[in-house]
């Protein structure tokens, strides 16, 4: 080496070094701002006395932020901390999928086998059900949570998978031929988790322990199939009460497949870096469990294994949520930008929403790649106020009905805003009828008097969904004699169950005379109620001399369920 060149090297090489240490400081420095950022969108539940969150950020399968928020549990004054295990919901789907796409890509089992093969205590509906069906939720099969609540479950009593493979065994109808239609259900994921345990001879919680979890270090997740099971780190749930403060929930279910899984922030990325890794699966097993379900028109639906394919301004995003008994949970990933973030609540209602806190997590990682650059990343503001009179308001106040969907929504005023269905979310006007939901913002609603038959509808359209249109009502008002034609007892033999119809301080009302369960009959439109809360609908029906013989039930997820006057 020359004497310049040592010169040389000995002038660069510290230069390079002083470099390296600012861009390190300057890195730094910007993952500290972010966290404090991420910081401050909890700050408000991270009290000794709340619930809170934990939230956990994934980049290039590196974590670059885990913290926790608030309380685990308020009676033992424990805190939530990145190790909490939370009840995540139906973020447990894509768990449960996985487990069949393992089984038939060993070979175990075809995804177009009929369900009847492993579950043949499943009535024959003329149509086949194949797993794929139940893995896209287009089964056409009746929804078990709403079953359950009409065969005198409540959100007290135990359940467990056997409970809910015999209610939907014994349907003898379903909502749709299979294949026809996308419709959210919990019941085609009890039928998976029964799959695999025929299959392969082991419970969910077993057969995912061995061939996920454990595979991935996912040490504190499990399908939590026995509530007496004691765990580490377990986080207590809670929900406002009607007279203020708070009421925690007690865990008394054993099903899972829908639901039914505890895990961690953390944990919940070591799944998501398989996406990478692939050290579960393989290629083979990533591409299918990415897999959209296909209609039988040919159209492709945006839900794969558990998971939902969506577009985040110009990103794309793989994600599901979960929500169970005051728990909220949110995981999305962004493949592309190898970007991963994973909240959970102890708190779903009342704020403490993982769902928001999730994307604008993502906003603040991601503000430089969003399409349009930064200015994209602007909070998700809502359109500009445009001011409405009350009497323009209150003309648009009332009930309105869409009669396929069998769904009511009211329209009423609440210290001078418009306000939309039964909870307190507010119609903010954008001008000319038009209104959108707060604080969501993805659902417009707009009125018209489009004919005179119609002298005044609703639409309601969510993100770029088709509208949905219900027509202005007037309750109809029964006098008493009326009313006696509705009494009776009524019994369902799918359901095996029965309801009795009676009157109540002068009012017509359902009651449950095993558990002494009882709610009002709202009039709808003729022979046409509903419960005060919830979506049932309850349809009677008359014979050739008018005298009323039976009813039907709806729901947006069961419909023409038959019960019959004894």
């Amino acid at each position: 080496m020359t004497h310049r060149t040592s010169l040389l090297v000995a002038v660069l090489v510290p230069a390079l070094f002083a470099t390296t240490v600012v861009d390190r400081a300057a890195a730094q420095a910007y993952a500290d701002s972010l966290a404090a950022q991420v910081d401050e969108l909890f700050a408000r539940w991270d009290k000794p006395d709340s619930p809170g969150c934990a939230c956990a950020v994934m980049r290039d399968g590196e974590v670059v932020y885990s913290r926790a928020f608030g309380m685990a549990n308020l009676e033992l004054d424990v805190p939530i901390t990145p190790q909490s295990v939370f009840q995540v919901g139906s973020v447990a789907k894509q768990f449960t999928a996985a487990s069949i796409a393992l089984l038939a890509l060993r070979g175990q089992l075809s995804l177009d086998d009929d369900i009847r093969m492993y579950v043949p205590e499943m009535a024959d509906f003329g149509d086949t059900i194949r797993i794929r069906h139940l893995i896209h939720h287009t089964s056409g099969l009746r929804s078990a949570t709403d079953l359950r609540a009409l065969s005198g479950w409540g959100g007290r009593d135990y359940s467990n998978n056997v409970r809910n493979v015999v209610l939907l065994s014994r349907q003898r109808t379903i909502n749709f031929r299979p294949g026809e239609e996308y419709s959210y259900t919990n019941a085609g994921y009890y039928l998976q988790a029964e799959i695999v345990k025929r299959v392969s001879g082991k419970s969910l919680r077993e057969f995912a322990d061995e061939n996920i979890f454990g595979l991935l270090g996912m040490a504190s997740t499990h399908f939590a199939d026995d509530y007496r099971t004691i765990v580490k780190n377990r986080v207590q749930s809670y929900a406002p009460r009607a007279q203020g403060g708070l009421q925690r929930f007690l865990r008394n279910t054993d099903y899972v497949g829908p639901s039914g899984l505890q895990t961690t922030v953390e944990d919940l990325l070591r799944w998501n870096r398989n996406f990478d890794d692939m050290t579960v699966g393989g290629p083979d097993f990533i591409e299918l469990i990415l897999t959209r379900g296909i209609l039988n028109s040919g159209d492709t639906l945006n839900y794969a294994f558990g998971l939902t394919h969506v577009d985040d301004r110009g990103l794309k995003v793989i994600r599901h949520g979960g929500s169970w008994k005051g728990f909220s949970a949110k995981l999305r990933r962004y493949p592309e930008q190898r970007f991963s973030v994973a909240v959970l609540c102890n708190a779903g209602t009342g704020g403490v929403g993982a769902t928001d806190r999730a994307e604008r997590v993502a906003d603040m990682y991601l503000r430089d790649v969003f399409k349009g650059g930064a200015a994209a990343n602007a909070p998700r503001a809502a359109p500009k106020l445009v001011a409405v009179s009350t009497d323009e308001l209150e003309r648009l106040t009332g009930y309105y009905w869409n009669e396929t969907r069998k769904s009511r929504q009211r329209i009423y005023i609440r210290e001078d805003t418009l306000r939309y269905s039964s909870d307190p979310r507010k119609l903010v006007p954008l001008g000319n009828d038009r209104f959108y939901v707060a604080p969501e913002g993805t659902r417009i609603v707009s009125f018209a008097t489009p004919t005179p038959e119609h002298p005044l509808q609703m639409s309601v359209v969510v993100g770029d969904g088709a509208p949905t249109v219900y027509d202005a009502v007037e309750p109809v008002a029964l006098s008493p004699t009326e009313q006696e034609g509705y009494l009776g007892t009524y019994y369902s033999a799918e359901q095996g169950y029965e309801w009795v119809v009676r009157i109540t301080n002068g009012r017509l009302s359902m009651w449950d005379p095993r558990i002494w369960f009882e709610f009002e009959l709202r009039s709808v439109v003729r022979d046409t109620f509903q419960r005060p809360w919830g979506q049932f609908t309850f349809t009677f029906s008359r014979d050739d001399q008018g005298r009323v013989v039976g009813f039907t039930v709806d729901t947006s997820r069961l419909r023409n369920v038959k019960f019959v006057r004894r």
